[in-house]
C-alpha cells in the first residue's frame, strides 16, 4: 500500500513535498521487504519452495484428469445432432402428400476393402437407422453408433444433414472425426443411392499422368459411373423417373467436349502454370498433388 501511495504521489503530486514523500514511502517499502527476506530461515525458504512444487503438481494432475475425461467421452453426446436450418417440410396437418416414412436399419462390419477408405486391419462396427424419406435430399440417420478397435467413438447419436447446408466437425485429436467421414464415404450407414459422396482426404496418388490427364481421367470415370447408373435406373424405374432425370442433368453438365478446357481453368486457378501442367504427378510434391485432388473434386461437383 505504501508503494502504491508513493507511486501515486510521485505521478500526480504538484509540489515538491508530495514528490519527496513518494520517494520516502518507496524506500521504506523496499527496506521492509529486504529485511523480511534477510530474516527468513532456510527452513522457511524450503517450505515455501515445497509448497510451490506441490501446487504445480496438483495443477498438472488436474489437467491430466481433464484431458483423460475428454478423450474418454464419445465424439458426440447422445443428445447432439448434426443439424442445419435447411428448408422445412410440410407437416401432415397442412395436407402434405408426403410418402410414408421407410426405415432401414443397418448393423454391419466394414468390408475388407471399403473402397480403400478405411485401414485394412480395421473392423468398425456401425449401426444406424434411416429416418428420412429414401428419395429426399436431406439425410437423417438415427440411433447411429460407431465402434473402432474396441473403442466406442459414437453411441446412439442422430446425424441430420440438410440439403444446401455446410457442416464442420470439431473435436480433439483421436476422437474419430476422420473415421466418421470415412464411414459416411464408404456408405457403411444407410445413405440413399441417389446421393453422391466424395471424400477429399488426401492428395492425388503418384502416377505417370500429369495434372491435366489425372483430372480428366477422374471425370471420365465419373461419367462412366453415371452412365451405368442411368441404364440401371431406366430398367428399374422407367424413363419418367425423377432420379433418372437428375442423372441425365449431371451428364449434360459434365459435357465431355469441354473436359480439357475446364480442367485447365481449374488447375490454372489453383496455381499451375504451363510447365507444371506437363509434370507427372509422381514428380509433384504433396502440396501440389493435393491441389490436383481439389481440382478433381471441383470438376466433378458431387
Amino acid at each position: 500500500g505504501a508503494l502504491v501511495a508513493g507511486v501515486f504521489f510521485g505521478s500526480f503530486g504538484r509540489n515538491v513535498n508530495c514528490r519527496q514523500l513518494s520517494v520516502f514511502f518507496s524506500l521504506f517499502v523496499l527496506v521492509c521487504v529486504e529485511k523480511i527476506v534477510a530474516n527468513a530461515t532456510p527452513q522457511q525458504t524450503e517450505q515455501h519452495i515445497a509448497r510451490n512444487e506441490n501446487l504445480k503438481t496438483a495443477r498438472y494432475q488436474d489437467r491430466c484428469k481433464l484431458f483423460d475425461s475428454i478423450h474418454a467421452r464419445p465424439m458426440f453426446p447422445p443428445t447432439l445432432s448434426l443439424r442445419g436450418a435447411g428448408p422445412k417440410t410440410k407437416s401432415k396437418k397442412t395436407g402434405s402428400t408426403k410418402a410414408p416414412k421407410e426405415k432401414t436399419s443397418t448393423k454391419k462390419e466394414a468390408p475388407k476393402e471399403s473402397n480403400g477408405l478405411l485401414p485394412p486391419d480395421s473392423t468398425p462396427v456401425v449401426t444406424g437407422l434411416l429416418e428420412s424419406h429414401p428419395g429426399s435430399r436431406d439425410i437423417k440417420i438415427g440411433k447411429f453408433s460407431l465402434e473402432m478397435f474396441g473403442k466406442m467413438l459414437v453411441e446412439d447419436t442422430q446425424i441430420e444433414l440438410n440439403y444446401g447446408r455446410r457442416y464442420g466437425l470439431l473435436g480433439s485429436n483421436g476422437v474419430g472425426k476422420s473415421t466418421l467421414l470415412r464411414i459416411l464415404a464408404a456408405r457403411l450407414v444407410p445413405i440413399p443411392a441417389h446421393i453422391d459422396v466424395f471424400l477429399l482426404s488426401e492428395e492425388a496418388r503418384p502416377s505417370d499422368l500429369n495434372a491435366m490427364q489425372f483430372v480428366i481421367k477422374a471425370v471420365q470415370d465419373e461419367v462412366a459411373r453415371l452412365e451405368a447408373k442411368s441404364e440401371a435406373l431406366l430398367e428399374k424405374l422407367g424413363p419418367d423417373s425423377e432420379e433418372l432425370q437428375e442423372v441425365y442433368e449431371r451428364l449434360d453438365a459434365l459435357d465431355p467436349a469441354t473436359f480439357e478446357k475446364r480442367a485447365g481453368e481449374l488447375l490454372h486457378g489453383l496455381g499451375f502454370d504451363k510447365a507444371r501442367l506437363a509434370v507427372p504427378t509422381k514428380s509433384l510434391s504433396g502440396g501440389w498433388r493435393m491441389r490436383v485432388a481439389l481440382a478433381e473434386a471441383l470438376f466433378i461437383k458431387p
